[in-house]
């Protein structure tokens, strides 16, 4: 998160965050109070609110290759069972391997949820470590989120500062509420990233002068890649498309995405 007096980005994973703070820190300075994974508070309410976002099918690949690359969430969850990790993560095909995490990220598709839910073997490497282990198996194995995609959910998390008190049963309170809970009033699509950052900066943050130079010289930059051989489509076949297409169905209508 980057807070200022008149305005709040709120950082979405995988949404060149990294990125698009270096211009905010650039244009209007350092924030030295908030944390850069902070959560909105209900406070924040009336302050003009921006966040990122993503292409489903494009943001699975390249969350799959930054948890491999940086030993990051979710490969925890993964970790705890030796043999699930060899076909995800360890496995020397990298196409079958995330088509194979997906499928579990997706729908709970796991070889031993027992071992899951008392991960011990695992309390070595920090309370961080068991908490994303049990945070996922919650995600992929209890309604509504069983209904509903694993980037759905965290971007839900992000934008609606309520969530840990709502009652969500399905799918549909899920749009519900996301349409009408979300603190957020534009989004950039890392797609359109310098269209879509320069229409906010000028439309709603006026940048002080000489923000313009700033802005060209940063929009030729990118932070935080990952290393990828192929394009995000390659890494699908038509059950795996058709997947993210149903769990992901409010992003996917919101902005237009296709695959």
């Amino acid at each position: 998160m980057y807070k200022k007096n008149n305005f709040i980005y709120v950082h979405f994973q995988k949404t060149a965050g990294t990125h698009v703070k270096k211009l905010l820190i650039e244009v209007f300075g350092e924030d030295k109070k908030s944390k850069w994974h902070g959560s909105l508070k209900k406070e924040d309410k009336g302050k003009l609110i921006f966040c990122g976002v993503r292409n489903p099918w494009d943001f699975y690949v390249s969350l799959f290759h930054h948890s491999k690359e940086q030993n990051s969430p979710p490969i925890a969850f993964f970790k705890a069972q030796p043999e699930l990790y060899s076909k995800t993560y360890g496995s020397s095909d990298t196409v079958e391997g995330f088509r194979q995490w997906l499928k579990i990220i997706l729908t709970g598709d796991v070889m031993d949820r027992n071992s899951l839910l008392l991960p011990t073997r695992f309390i070595k490497e920090g309370n961080k470590s068991v908490l994303w282990i049990n945070k996922l198996d919650r995600l992929i194995n209890q309604k509504p989120w069983k209904d509903v995609g694993m980037m759905s959910r965290w971007l839900f998390d992000v934008v609606v500062p309520s969530y840990r008190t709502m009652r969500i049963p399905n799918a549909k309170t899920f749009k519900e509420k996301f349409i009408s809970e979300s603190f957020v009033d534009h989004y950039y699509r890392i797609e359109y990233l310098t269209e879509d950052m320069r229409s906010i900066m000028e439309d709603h943050l006026s940048p002080p002068l000489g923000w313009e130079k700033v802005f060209e010289d940063w929009a030729g930059k990118k932070s935080n890649t990952t290393t990828r051989l192929k394009s995000y489509q390659a890494y699908y076949n038509d059950e795996l498309a058709t997947l993210v297409d149903e769990k992901d169905f409010l992003i996917i209508e919101k902005f237009g995405y296709e695959f």
